[in-house]
């Protein structure tokens, strides 16, 4: 995350900043603490529930509480709108 903080906010991707909640104050032990939050929540770890996401619809993922796919919803979502001109 130093990296990222490192770089211009015009080259930084809304939707982490969002998601991590990072402001002009960049405060690197929550942000690590939110990753390790995130780790401990997860149950994506089980290759089991990783496989079982393998053919949910995009509801379900934007449903879901898990916080690595809720990551990837709001990245897709920063994807889609980046792709299609709006982002």
């Amino acid at each position: 995350m130093p990296q990222y903080m490192s770089l211009d906010p015009s080259e930084r991707i809304p939707a982490i900043d969002s998601f991590f909640s990072i402001k002009e104050n960049f405060n690197a032990d929550q942000i690590a603490a939110k990753i390790y939050a995130m780790h401990a929540e997860t149950q994506l770890d089980v290759e089991q529930m990783r496989l079982g996401w393998m053919h949910r619809s995009v509801e379900e993922f934007s449903l879901s509480e898990d916080p690595f796919i809720r990551l990837a919803v709001a990245l897709y979502a920063y994807d889609d709108c980046f792709l299609l001109g709006s982002a």
